[in-house]
């Protein structure tokens, strides 16, 4: 064999090695490149397998209103912003008592490289998934569910909210409770002289578990720091079992039921308002009129009893709908359309400030150990890459309006009283509506009229 023959085949040797080690890095290289996804977290049961991973498929046709109406949101949101589509979404029921979600979030976050979570559609599974989500470092975008739901005992917080607090509440009861409108009802009707004796009383029925009871102590306090009397405070398990909470109360204090001027009703986040006539109606039996604020619910299967009247109201986070797509009215599709708009834009913007993926010569000398690690260290980045992302937000969202996530989040959420005239129509309403309830009083229990004041 000469010599022209040898270095041919040195170099044929030589070319197939580095082909080899270019598919070998190649191959290493894909491995690390991870399919990363979001997880979303929704209230419908599970209707199948999408293969033979621990990805889901649920079923939204059979859901409820709330949560059908969120999801087309979402969807409709994020598809929004042109690119969104290369990024891969995970569902998992909302139900974190069952064991099939326990075993299926141990699943996905074990196996598979999460960037983000969204939801829940219930208060609890929202606050324990952003408890898991706080100790593992994983951004959480919670828009659905209201109240304390995220740690608040930790350095950092991963947990953004587009929802208010339960201090925000206890804040609006504070307007709708002021403190003021006993000296004003003074000055109006007495003009500082003796006021006669008496008072406005309130009932709370509230949600049993964490969270209601959570809001219900925040609202109750404010309530009685201005100077209301809390005749009934009784909590219940379900949105069924209100009804039957509030007839034990009509059974065990009939006296203080007839009392109550103002009747407040917290409910588990999205409660429908299925039942709000019945509840009304058990006080005008007696002939009387208290207001009933509700919280947390939803006009989802409102009554027509219920529509026009003048003394059942809702409190609701303010959105902006003038900024909505123009066949959004509903506010469940109105928030998913917002969260929709937000994680796509997030996603978006974090993928174009992330690094590249460990590749090449950084892999091929490492140990296997080594790669899983640098991989690792990778998604770390990605995950605060992307929390960056979106506590820098500070822009209007439709549907939504401003957001600025670096901030305490209730300092860009306002609230709103509203009656309902149809499922999607509320009218909004002064929030000193009790005020007006006062001096009715005032007036048919002393037959005073106005002597003075402002």
């Amino acid at each position: 064999m000469n010599k022209t023959v040898k270095w041919i085949l040195i170099v044929v040797i030589l070319a197939v090695i580095a082909v080899g080690i270019i598919l070998w890095v190649r191959q290493l290289s894909a491995e690390q490149a991870a399919d990363y996804q979001y997880v979303t977290i929704w209230k419908a049961d599970v209707l199948s397998l999408i293969d033979d991973s621990s990805n889901l498929k649920l079923d939204f046709e059979r859901a409820s209103d709330r949560v059908k109406m969120a999801r087309r949101g979402f969807e409709r949101g994020f598809a929004a912003n042109p690119g969104a589509e290369v990024f891969t979404e995970s569902v998992i029921p909302d139900d974190w008592n069952s064991q099939i979600n326990a075993e299926t979030i141990a699943d996905i976050f074990s196996s598979e490289d999460i960037l983000l979570t969204v939801g829940a559609t219930t208060d609890e599974t929202t606050m324990n998934t952003s408890m898991e989500m706080n100790f593992f470092n994983i951004p959480m975008l919670i828009p659905f569910a209201d109240g304390n739901l995220s740690p608040d005992d930790s350095p950092v917080n991963y947990s953004i909210r587009m929802t208010p607090t339960a201090q925000k509440y206890a804040e609006y009861f504070n307007e709708i409770f002021s403190s003021g409108y006993f000296s004003l009802i003074n000055n109006v009707f007495f003009q500082d002289a003796r006021i006669p004796e008496y008072d406005i009383n309130v009932a709370v029925f509230f949600t049993d578990n964490f969270n209601g009871h959570n809001t219900a102590v925040n609202i109750t306090q404010k309530i009685m720091d201005n100077g209301y009397n809390v005749e009934i405070y009784a909590p219940y398990t379900s949105l069924a079992d209100l009804q039957y909470a509030i007839n034990s109360s009509w059974q065990t204090e009939p006296e203080r039921m007839k009392s109550v001027d103002s009747i407040v009703i917290i409910g588990e986040d999205g409660a429908s308002m299925r039942g709000m006539a019945a509840i009304n109606q058990a006080w005008k039996d007696y002939g009387l009129e208290p207001l009933i604020f509700l919280v947390g619910f939803l006009p989802n299967g409102i009554e027509e009893e219920v529509l026009n009247v003048r003394n059942v109201y809702a409190i609701h986070q303010s959105l902006d709908f003038d900024n909505c797509p123009a066949d959004i009215v509903n506010r469940s599709e109105a928030m998913g359309y917002a969260a929709g708009y937000i994680v796509s834009s997030a996603l978006i913007e974090a993928q174009k400030r992330q690094e590249d993926a460990p590749s090449g010569l950084r892999l091929l000398f490492a140990s296997p150990d080594r790669r899983n690690e640098m991989h690792q260290d990778y998604l770390t980045s990605y995950r605060e890459n992307l929390r960056s992302v979106l506590l820098e937000m500070d822009e209007m969202i439709p549907c939504y309006g401003m957001v600025d996530f670096d901030v305490n989040s209730d300092s860009n959420i306002s609230l709103e009283l509203v009656y309902y005239t149809g499922p999607d129509q509320p009218e909004l309403v002064r929030s000193s509506i009790l005020l007006d309830y006062m001096i009715d009083k005032v007036e048919r229990e002393f037959n005073l009229q106005p002597t003075g004041g402002n």
